[in-house]
């Protein structure tokens, strides 16, 4: 059977919720590169010449391209599973090592200079999309999965968005505030009728060369990773809000997106002594 067909047949058994269409769409994109072939006769040449692709065209980091060979990956456990082919007919595939210790996130200059570049694109809604990640910590799928029927005021009368089955598979909340409102606003709060996406990734590329230097760590996700380091180092919010505001299930998660200062550390253990040396 063809990898489409058997895709189309059966991605509701293999993936729920958000990640049904998210991974479907990265099966497909699979497909388009290496043409639509039999499930047992996609092998790791195959791989290899996608994961090649997925760098060079789309500039995704080694650790997205690990998220793409990881649909496929469930796609061929389910057909064996499912005795649609043997395990020996499973094509190899070798993610990449990556490296979890420096969390890449954007200084202020960066932030300036990224802003400075996309005023001068004719796609306006891309710095829309960098103000709404760099606000609310958001993914890019939230981000574009939005209506302008998800909004809601509280008692209080702040904005908030709702966001439905995320990524952990939960309902999340999301504060909106003024700058990301007023984004959220200039797409019509509907973000995804905006989105392009090869504008979109063609952006990204230019940016990361012309103002990161060719830093491959440096993507849309990175929003993600500054606006919780910014929650810790600059708003002193704990790590448990943090992972609220995520929406994190597991606090080792939300350790990796956060750079923490440790440069306080001895300004904190300074104010630790003080409050001890009465009892000296």
């Amino acid at each position: 059977m063809l990898v489409q067909d058997f895709l189309n047949e059966h991605a509701p058994d293999i993936w729920r919720g958000k990640h049904l269409a998210e991974s479907q769409s990265k099966v497909l994109l699979f497909v388009s590169v290496i043409g639509d072939k039999n499930l047992e006769d996609v092998g790791a040449p195959d791989i290899i010449k996608f994961d090649k692709w997925l760098q060079s065209e789309k500039g995704l980091c080694k650790n997205t391209c690990n998220h793409y060979k990881a649909a496929i990956s469930a796609l061929y456990k389910y057909a064996v599973e499912y005795e649609a082919i043997n395990d020996d007919q499973v094509p190899r595939m070798k993610f990449h090592k990556v490296k979890s210790g420096r969390v890449r996130f954007f200084t202020p200059s960066e932030i300036k200079q990224c802003y400075d570049f996309f005023a001068g694109s004719k796609h306006t809604w891309i710095k829309h999309f960098f103000t709404v990640g760099l606000n609310t910590g958001m993914r890019l799928g939230e981000i574009q999965s939005i209506t302008p029927d998800m909004f809601y005021l509280n008692d209080q009368g702040d904005l908030f968005v709702g966001l439905k089955d995320t990524k952990n598979g939960d309902d999340r909340e999301v504060a909106i505030n003024e700058a990301a409102k007023l984004a959220l606003d200039a797409m019509d709060r509907n973000p995804g009728y905006h989105f392009r996406h090869r504008p979109f990734y063609n952006a990204w590329i230019d940016v990361r060369r012309v103002v990161f230097r060719g830093d491959k760590l440096a993507c849309f996700h990175v929003t993600r990773h500054t606006y919780a380091s910014t929650l810790v180092n600059t708003l002193e919010v704990n790590h448990l809000t943090v992972m609220d505001l995520m929406g994190h299930k597991d606090p080792k998660t939300t350790k990796k997106y956060v750079h923490e200062d440790t440069s306080k550390s001895a300004s904190i253990n300074s104010k630790m002594g003080a409050l001890y040396a009465s009892a000296l």
